[in-house]
This record gives structure tokens, sequence and C-alpha cells, in this order.
């Protein structure tokens, strides 16, 4: 009789185990359905495809950044030979000509290379001179308005 008392018990468990089976295919199939859904991702176009064409697109992205990088260094090797740094000042370079018609500029790069341009103007008329400077020295001897703009380059103005 305990056999016969089992049985309903038997059958309760087999329907319970049977519904859970029947929970489980269905939820499995969600799954698997949302899986291939994602696999074509939009259009048609696989996730494989977009995980591709995103490695490709970081190539080149590290491409561009590495030839980013060497114009940089470029510009600036070159922005150091740029004059960036100058001096000047307006002058009257002689007692009998008025209004400070005479000027010095010194034109400067990092390095403290450039050229001094003097212009002196008197009653017969303007002389334009030019004079190089490297490391911060001119190569020939230097009026004292000159010197001025030449120190005031110097200091990176």
């Amino acid at each position: 009789m305990e056999i016969q008392q089992s049985i309903p018990i038997l059958w309760g468990i087999t329907l319970f185990l049977f519904l859970i089976i029947i929970y489980l295919l269905v939820s499995l199939k969600n799954i698997k359905s949302r899986q291939q859904s994602m696999m074509r991702g939009q259009n048609g176009v696989s996730l494989e495809e977009i995980i591709i064409k995103n490695v490709n697109d970081i190539k080149d992205i590290k491409q561009n950044i590495a030839t980013i990088e060497k114009d940089i260094v470029d510009i600036n090797a070159k922005l150091k030979k740029a004059f960036t740094k100058y001096g000047a000042m307006k002058f009257s370079a002689f007692d009998d000509v008025g209004g400070d018609q005479s000027f010095a500029l010194a034109v400067l790069d990092d390095e403290n290379n450039g050229v001094i341009i003097s212009s002196l103007k008197g009653r017969e008329g303007s002389n334009v001179y030019l004079k190089t400077v490297e490391n911060g020295n001119a190569d020939i001897s230097l009026m004292s308005e000159e010197i001025t703009v030449l120190k005031e380059a110097k200091k990176g103005r």
C-alpha cells in the first residue's frame, strides 16, 4: 500500500519537473532569439562585423595620432627658429632732426638668433642697417639704442 500512496506524489513531482522543463525551454528560446537579434545588429550587420570595423577604426585613429604627434614635434622645432621675441624703440639720431623719426628693431628666436634693423633719419636722407645676432651677440658693434632693443628682445618680450 505504500507504493500506491507514493504514486500521486511521483506524479506531482513529475508534473512539477515537466513544468520547469517547459519554463526552461521557453527561456532558452527567448535567449536564443535575443542572441540572434544581437548578432544580426542593425540592418543585418553582424556583431562580428561591427567589432572588426571598430578595431580597424581604432588602428586608423592610432595612426592618425602618431602622425599628429610627429607634426607637433616638427611644428615645435620650426617654432624655435621663428622670431618670437622683439625689442623696438624710436629715437632722434641727429640733433638737427626732431620727431624721433629713426628707429631700431631687434627680432630674435628662442636661441637669441636674429637681426637688428636700424633706420637713421637725417636731413639729407635715411639709411637702413641690418646687423645679424647669433646667440645674443651682434656680429658688429652696436649703437646704444640697438643695445637697448637687443636687451629688451633677449628678455622675451
